[in-house]
C-alpha cells in the first residue's frame, strides 16, 4: 500500500470536487483495463456526490456496480444504501442494469452474504468509495469486529446503531481494490480522521485505517480535516 493521499476541500465545493476525483478515477479505469468495477459506499455523504456523477460524461457501459455493505432491509425501504443509490445515480445515469449487482438486503444477512460472496467470484474491483463513522468503522465493519478482517467475500455484520442487521465486504475484500476513495465531511469526524491518518498504531488499527489498497485517497471538507497537522 502507498502513503495514503489526502485532499481537503471547502464545504461549498466538496460535492463537485469529490465527484471530479471519482471521475476521474473511473475514466483512467476504464482506459487501462476497458472496465471499472466500482464498489458504492452508502450514507449520507455520498448523495450528491453520486448526482453530480450521474450528469458526468462517463463511458457507463463499462462500468459494473456493486456494494461495499447493505443494511438488513427491503430495497425500497429508505435505509436502504441500495435505494439512496439508485435515487441518487443509478436511475439517472446509463449504466446498463445488468451491470448492477446488489446485496439482497431483504433476505437474510448469513445468505444474502453467501450469495454476495458468490458474486464477487472473479471480479477485480477497481475502486471502492468508503465513508467512516466517529467509531472509525468503514463500510459495516466495526472495531473490535475480527472476523471481518480476513473473509474472501462479504458477512454478515452488526451495527451498534439501527437497522442493527447488516451485509458488508470484508476488509480484505476492500484491500484487494486498487482504489479505496475515502469520503469523508463533517467536524464530527476529525479527531478520528486525525487518529486514523496520523495516530500511529491505534489509529491504523481502526478499521478505516487497515484498509491496504494499492491506492488510498481521502477526500476531506475542511471540517474532517480539521485536527490533521499536516493536510495535504
Amino acid at each position: 500500500m502507498s502513503t495514503p493521499q489526502i485532499l481537503v476541500f471547502d464545504d461549498k465545493s466538496y460535492a463537485a470536487s469529490t465527484a471530479a476525483v471519482v471521475a476521474q478515477v473511473i475514466s483512467e479505469c476504464v482506459s487501462q483495463r476497458g472496465v471499472c468495477n466500482l464498489a458504492l459506499a452508502g450514507g449520507s455523504t455520498p448523495p450528491p456526490i453520486y448526482k453530480l456523477l450521474s450528469r458526468a460524461d462517463l463511458p457507463w457501459a463499462q462500468v459494473h456496480i456493486y456494494f461495499t455493505d447493505e443494511r438488513a432491509v427491503p430495497p425500497t425501504d429508505l435505509a436502504s444504501n441500495y435505494r439512496m443509490a439508485a435515487d441518487s445515480l443509478l436511475e439517472h445515469a446509463p449504466i446498463p442494469p445488468e451491470q448492477i449487482h446488489r446485496m439482497m438486503g431483504e433476505s437474510r444477512p448469513a445468505d444474502a452474504a453467501r450469495r454476495y460472496t458468490q458474486t464477487l467470484q472473479g471480479v477485480s474491483l477497481d475502486v471502492v468509495l468508503l465513508g467512516m463513522g466517529r467509531d472509525g468503522h468503514t463500510a459495516s465493519v466495526f472495531p473490535d469486529d475480527p472476523d471481518k478482517l480476513s473473509a474472501r467475500g462479504a458477512v454478515p455484520s452488526r451495527s451498534p446503531e439501527p437497522p442493527t442487521e447488516r451485509i458488508t465486504m470484508s476488509l480484505s475484500v476492500l484491500s484487494r481494490a486498487r482504489y479505496a476513495i475515502f469520503l469523508v465531511r463533517g467536524s464530527s469526524k476529525a479527531r478520528c480522521v486525525q487518529q486514523v491518518l496520523e495516530g500511529g498504531v491505534v489509529g491504523r488499527l481502526l478499521p478505516a485505517g487497515l484498509v491496504r489498497s494499492d491506492e488510498v485517497l481521502w477526500l476531506l471538507d475542511t471540517g474532517a480535516a480539521a485536527h490533521l497537522r499536516n493536510p495535504r
